[in-house]
C-alpha cells in the first residue's frame, strides 16, 4: 500500500511537472508570436512613414536634374549674348574706322548691316527657345505662389519680347520687298536700313541677357537651396524614425516580457496554492 502511493505520488509530479513545461511552453510561443506581431505593426507603420519620406527625397533628385541643368546653362548663355555684344560693339568700330577711310568702298554695306541682321536673328531665336524651356521648368520646380506669380511675370516679358520681335520682323519683311534692283549705290542705301532692325535685335538680345540674369541664375539657385534643405530635413526625419523604431520595439519587448514574467509568476502561485488546498 505504501509502495502504491508512493507510485502514484511518482506519478503526479512527473503529470504536473509535464503541464508546468507544457505552459511555459505555451506561455512562451504566445508571448513570441504576439511579440513578433507587434514588431511587425511598429515596422510597417515606420517603415511606411520612412517609404514616404524616402520617395519625397527621389522627387527632389529629379527636381535637382533641372536645376542644375539651368545653374550650368545660363552662365554659358550670358557669355554667348556677352560675346555677341562684344562682336557688334568691334562691328560699329569697325565700320567707323573703315567708312572714315578713302577706300571705304572696299567694305559693302551688306557686310555691315544685312548680314549681321539674320546672325542676330538666329541668336535671338535660339534665346527664345532656352527662355521658354527655362520657363516650363521654373513652373515644374515651383513651390509656392510666391515663384508662381514670379514665373507668371516673366512669362509676361518673353511674351512682350517675342512681340517686339515678330514686329521688327514683319518691318524688316516689308522693307525688304522694297529692295531696289539698280544701281551699286542703291543698294548699298538699302543695305543700310538694315541698321535699325539691328539696333532693335541688339535691344531684343540686351532684354534676353537680364532675364538669364536676373531671373534665371537667381531662381534656379533658390531653389536648389530649398530643396537641399528639404533632403536633409527628409534625411534627419529618416534617421529619427529609425532611431524610434528600435526603441519602440525595445520597449514592446520589455513591456511583453514583464507580462509574460508577471503571468508564470502568478500560475505557480495559483498551481502552488491549489498544491497546499490538496494537501
Amino acid at each position: 500500500m505504501y509502495r502504491f502511493f508512493l507510485f502514484r505520488f511518482s506519478f503526479l509530479s512527473i503529470k504536473q511537472l509535464v503541464n508546468s513545461k507544457v505552459n511555459i511552453i505555451i506561455n512562451l510561443s504566445i508571448f513570441v508570436i504576439i511579440f513578433a506581431l507587434t514588431v511587425s505593426f511598429i515596422s510597417i507603420l515606420f517603415e511606411n512613414r520612412i517609404e514616404k519620406l524616402e520617395t519625397k527625397i527621389t522627387k527632389n533628385e529629379i527636381n535637382q536634374i533641372l536645376y542644375t541643368k539651368w545653374l550650368n546653362r545660363s552662365p554659358k548663355i550670358i557669355n554667348q549674348i556677352d560675346n555677341v555684344y562684344r562682336y557688334r560693339n568691334e562691328e560699329k568700330l569697325f565700320q567707323l574706322m573703315i567708312t572714315s577711310l578713302p577706300t571705304k568702298s572696299i567694305v559693302s554695306k551688306r557686310e555691315l548691316h544685312y548680314n549681321p541682321y539674320f546672325f542676330l536673328n538666329n541668336f535671338i531665336e535660339i534665346n527664345f527657345k532656352n527662355m521658354d524651356l527655362a520657363l516650363t521648368d521654373a513652373v515644374l520646380l515651383s513651390s509656392s505662389l510666391e515663384d508662381i506669380r514670379v514665373v507668371k511675370e516673366q512669362k509676361l516679358i518673353l511674351f512682350n519680347l517675342l512681340k517686339k520681335f515678330d514686329k521688327n520682323t514683319f518691318e524688316q519683311l516689308k522693307y525688304q520687298d522694297s529692295k531696289p534692283d539698280k544701281t551699286f549705290e542703291e543698294d548699298q542705301i538699302f543695305y543700310s536700313g538694315y541698321e535699325k532692325y539691328n539696333e532693335v535685335n541688339s535691344e531684343i538680345i540686351n532684354e534676353q541677357n537680364l532675364f538669364f540674369l536676373n531671373f534665371v541664375s537667381p531662381f534656379f539657385s533658390k531653389k536648389r537651396e530649398f530643396y537641399n534643405k528639404q533632403n536633409v530635413s527628409y534625411l534627419n526625419e529618416i534617421n529619427e524614425f529609425g532611431r524610434l523604431e528600435t526603441i519602440f520595439i525595445f520597449c514592446a519587448f520589455l513591456i511583453q516580457f514583464t507580462i509574460f514574467i508577471i503571468l508564470q509568476i502568478f500560475e505557480i502561485t495559483v498551481e502552488r496554492d491549489r498544491r497546499n488546498e490538496k494537501n
